[in-house]
């Protein structure tokens, strides 16, 4: 048992299985193998490491033994690789045999090896073979040898010993005794690799046993061990399964740490609660945590790789399309032996086997994001010699991994206005070679201006575009007023601001004249979050008149509303003839306004109103034993928010319980107390809408009114601020920190962020203005 693994765990982490281990589950593979060698057939079992190779080996051995078959283990990786000659690299496989098989009584190596010094060292092996192992053991003999992918180390050749492999096979004709005689080979290698000359392959002879993952109706001994954790043991292996696809290592390795943790797993919470350990024990810096090493593993076979750039460029190309079609090609087995892929019987796209990233686990660490940074870091393919395919191959990549457009925009000035501190010179040399070429300028501005809309069309939003665009013109314009003599490269680029290209991008940027920014006077809760002054005492000053002009403002609105909203019930009825109401006093359609009215004001959860649920919230809290229950308790409150539950299936679920739990973890054993409640709605708020100013990502913000819209994104952050008045300026100087981000954005373009600041000014109408009970409408909405 690892090292690592406590004394008490029924789960083994790495390393082989002992044969009666009571956690070893039974395979295909396990069948497969144990019919094969019954029928006394040569076997090769070829695949990724800590696929359960050697359990499987350790298995049948002793299934073979208890059946009267001799069985003997050449383990390659003891007999050495380093610096070892090709005489004590066979005597060394002999020495193995004899010990397995218990022949050291009967036979003197050192005298017998000495004595035929005049063959060769494969000879010498092949004659112990015969003469002294067959005729010894009258039974059938069974022979592993594990990790044969060693041979690749050696200084010498090795097509010998394969040949005497295959003799051994072929004899079988000629001397019934080696009809006894079955070879199991066991490693991670390709066939081509181990052997140069394909004459002498004993794979074309042998079975080759397919190595798959754990299944569901075979795991039954794994869930029994979980019993002590889990209400449903079978459900919490169904998740696990779900996480690892059936690997070995990691399905044992999440047993063992769901046995592990200091909480239970109640039925029903499996997927959530197993979701935060993944992420917590094995995603998050995965690489310190990596022990045993298993991830590092494949990573480094997958980057250490002579093929290493064919190899990504490959799984580019299943990452892109999610599946594959099998075409059996050397780079495809490559691909397959890191254990990163598996293959499958047939597709979902296609009616033929194909290639799959083999688990969750290995589609979260090794990610689309992981695969740009390191096809980032190759070095520039240069295909028959267009230097322009390099460097867009090169942006492209980029574009994965910069998360914004200003890190992508930073990226390209360097390259165009400094070069030689560029960090991939090899992109910068390519650029400056392509300019100095003897190509027309016409050619080297469609060049250029594919660049740029490498950059433009990575963003879906249109201010991020509109960014892209601002800052790459921004970048050129560098070039129009150039002192002194310019470089080959230089003189391109601001010849490159006259063309119709260039023009093309400058009419892009839209006319600026209705700015979000010019919006401020219609909320006047972002008011005291737009002081400026540095001076604190000013500053102070001038927030008190904010707060001030927030309230005056705050109650107009809320009177305006009101009477708009009475005039629209009254209008539903027919009664809106002799009512005198101004206009609609916010920036949505009556219909949009109605429906926010609907939600904010009305009954939303069964009979319930927003308010209603927030106050029977706080009242069940109260008896909650502690502070972890009661962040079980508020996801449940969260996720029963209109739209949310179906929404959320998909992926926003799982984040949003992962938050929840990483906030505050040191205080899960205490009491329930309002700093703990004005803490983790803080830690939502971060989630939700945006963290501050100087981290200002808030892509599930977006995420959430593009499939949700406006009102229920606005109703989900309605309940936290339903839970404590103290909420609300935290969730308003949110909103004032996205209002900066966006002020100088075009209000068309930002359509959906204005129908939020709408919308969260009716809910704080409707809910935090006294005098103004909109409840009256409930029952006629």
């Amino acid at each position: 048992m690892h090292a690592s693994t406590p004394a008490n765990a029924i789960y083994q982490v790495g390393g082989c299985l002992p044969p009666e281990a009571a956690t070893y589950v039974q395979r295909a593979a396990d069948r497969e193998l144990w019919q094969h060698l019954q029928a006394g057939e040569f076997c090769y079992i070829l695949n990724s490491r800590q696929m359960g190779k050697s359990s499987l080996r350790a298995r049948a051995a002793h299934r073979l033994r208890a059946a009267g078959t001799a069985c003997a283990t050449i383990d390659l990786t003891r007999t050495g690789n380093q610096n070892i000659t090709a005489e004590q690299w066979y005597a060394g496989m002999v020495r193995s045999l004899t010990v397995s098989l218990e022949l050291t009584d009967q036979f003197n190596l050192r005298r017998w090896w000495r004595d035929r010094d005049l063959l060769s060292p494969v000879q010498r092996f092949s004659e112990f073979i015969e003469q002294i192992l067959l005729r010894q053991i009258r039974q059938r003999i069974v022979i592993f040898i594990d990790e044969i992918d060693t041979v690749l180390g050696l200084r010498f050749g090795t097509d010998e010993f394969f040949a005497a492999l295959l003799a051994c096979y072929n004899r079988r004709a000629d001397n019934p005794d080696y009809q006894r005689l079955t070879f199991v080979l066991l490693g991670v290698a390709m066939p081509n690799e181990l052997i140069r000359d394909p004459r002498c392959a004993p794979f074309n002879i042998g079975r080759s046993i397919q190595l798959g993952g754990l299944e569901r109706p075979e795991t039954d001994v794994l869930a029994a061990g979980l019993a002590d954790v889990a209400q449903a043991p079978q459900a919490l292996l169904e998740v696990i399964l779900d996480w690892t696809g059936g690997s070995p290592f990691l399905t044992q390795k999440l047993c063992q740490l769901a046995l592990n943790d200091p909480f239970p797993f109640p039925h029903g919470r499996e997927a959530r609660l197993m979701a935060h350990l993944v992420k917590a024990r094995l995603l998050s810096n995965w690489e310190a945590k990596d022990e045993p090493e298993h991830l590092r593993t494949i990573r480094d076979r997958l980057l250490r790789s002579p093929r290493q750039q064919q190899l990504l460029r490959l799984y580019q190309r299943l990452l892109n399309t999610w599946e594959i079609p099998v075409d059996d090609s050397l780079l495809q087995m490559e691909l397959r032996l890191t254990g990163l892929v598996v293959w499958c019987p047939v597709g979902s796209r296609y009616p033929t086997p194909v290639l799959r990233v083999y688990n969750r686990i290995y589609a979260e660490v090794f990610n689309a994001q992981w695969l740009a940074g390191e096809l980032v870091a190759q070095p520039l393919s240069l295909s028959g010699g267009d230097y322009r395919e390099g460097v867009y191959q090169h942006l492209l990549a980029c574009t994965q991994v910069d998360a914004l457009p200003s890190q992508l925009l930073a990226r390209y000035r360097n390259l165009l206005l400094t070069p030689e501190t560029y960090p991939k010179p090899e992109v910068a040399n390519a650029l400056r070679r392509f300019a100095q070429s003897q190509c027309g300028q016409e050619r080297f501005n469609r060049f250029v201006n594919r660049c740029c809309y490498i950059a433009i069309n990575h963003w879906r939003k249109p201010e991020q575009r509109r960014e892209a665009i601002a800052g790459l013109l921004n970048s050129f314009a560098a070039f129009k007023t150039i002192s002194g003599e310019p470089t080959r490269l230089q003189a391109r680029l601001r010849a490159f601001t006259r063309s119709p290209q260039y023009q093309e991008l400058a009419a892009r940027l839209q006319d600026e004249s209705r700015l979000l920014k010019t919006l401020i006077i219609r909320y006047p809760y972002l008011y005291p979050y737009q002081i400026r002054d540095r001076d604190p005492v000013r500053a102070e000053l001038q927030r008190q008149k904010a707060v001030r002009l927030k309230l005056k403002k705050q109650r107009e609105f809320t009177q305006q509303l009101f009477d708009y909203t009475n005039h629209l019930l009254q209008k539903a009825k027919g009664n809106s003839g002799f009512l005198t109401v101004g206009a609609n006093p916010t920036l949505l359609t009556d219909t949009q306004l109605y429906d926010a009215l609907q939600a904010f004001a009305g009954r939303v959860e069964g009979d319930r109103t927003y308010r209603e649920a927030a106050a029977g919230f706080l009242d069940y809290t109260r008896t909650l034993p502690s502070y972890r229950h009661f962040k079980d308790e508020l996801y449940e409150y969260l996720i029963a928010t209109t739209g949310v539950e179906r929404y959320g299936r998909h992926k926003f679920n799982d984040r949003l319980y992962d938050r929840l739990c990483s906030t505050c973890p040191e205080s899960d054993r205490q009491n329930l107390s309002d700093w703990l409640l004005l803490e983790t709605c803080s830690h939502l708020l971060n989630f939700l809408v945006v963290e501050n100013a100087q981290n200002p990502e808030h892509y599930t913000f977006i995420d959430l009114l593009e499939n949700l819209g406006a009102v229920p994104t606005t109703g989900l952050l309605l309940k936290l601020v339903l839970l404590s008045r103290r909420i609300q300026p935290k969730l308003e100087r949110r909103f004032s920190v996205l209002f900066n981000h966006y002020g100088a954005k075009d209000i068309e373009e930002i359509g959906w962020f204005v129908r939020s600041l709408e919308s969260l000014n009716i809910a704080l109408g409707v809910h935090f203005n006294q005098g103004f009970d909109f409840s009256v409408f409930e029952r006629s909405f």
